[in-house]
């Protein structure tokens, strides 16, 4: 898969704890699910959370039909409320080779910078760390993301909808992941196991939809 493939399906489940999502407690205790899809959040998974994600695409690239897919596995650790909190992840860029054969390592650090029913989170992320295969050679990436979480209010006796509302800049993400961009968007929850959410992703504008499966709130589905 190259660098600036956009997911068509994305797979995450929460390994070593009931959390599908790299979000804090604050989001993930609502009664209503909440997800951002296509874009990075100014959170990181909580300490001790293993996570895997599997996401296929339609299309490759610019130019390019083929199917492909991506594969990361990560763990969080800190505590963003009280200190910094991390999550490192392995990332394999390609399914239709053999399976490891590129990928590289990231790092993500985040911190909680206000608190309240509307926290909001930053997170500093380092991408393409020790690169191999396909995407050896790519420079080192870095990102900047805010994530604040808020509520829509509705009628008496009617839950609030969460909102996830990310801001934030990267030094890769634009014409081909080769030029610095902006990016943003807003997730709303609309029910106990759907999200619905618009992102602009420094080159393209992302719809999104995030299910989370009954029974196995650690599993969730996105698509965009």
């Amino acid at each position: 898969m190259t660098k600036n493939s956009r997911p068509l399906v994305a797979i995450t489940s929460g390994i070593l704890a009931a959390a599908a999502l790299a979000l804090p407690a604050t989001a993930q205790d609502r009664p209503y699910y909440i997800g951002l899809l296509g874009i990075t959040s100014g959170t990181t998974a909580p300490a001790d959370l293993g996570f895997a994600s599997i996401s296929l695409t339609n299309k490759r690239g610019p130019g390019l039909s083929d199917a492909d897919g991506s594969a990361v596995l990560g763990y969080g650790f800190g505590d963003a409320k009280n200190g910094i909190g991390g999550q490192v992840a392995l990332h394999v860029t390609s399914l239709s080779d053999d399976f490891g054969y590129s990928g590289y390592l990231s790092l993500k650090f985040s911190r909680q910078l206000s608190t309240g029913a509307a926290p909001v989170y930053g997170s500093l992320q380092f991408g393409q760390l020790a690169n191999w295969g396909d995407a050896d050679g790519f420079d080192v990436t870095t990102t900047l993301a805010f994530t604040r979480f808020t509520q829509i209010a509705r009628g008496a006796g009617q839950q609030p909808l969460p909102v996830m509302l990310t801001l934030g800049a990267g030094s890769h993400l634009r014409n081909v992941d080769t030029d610095p961009a902006v990016f943003g968007g807003i997730g709303v929850g609309v029910s106990p196991s759907t999200a619905l959410s618009i992102a602009w992703t420094g080159d393209d504008l992302t719809l999104g939809s995030n299910f989370r499966l009954q029974g196995a709130e650690a599993l969730s589905i996105g698509l965009g």
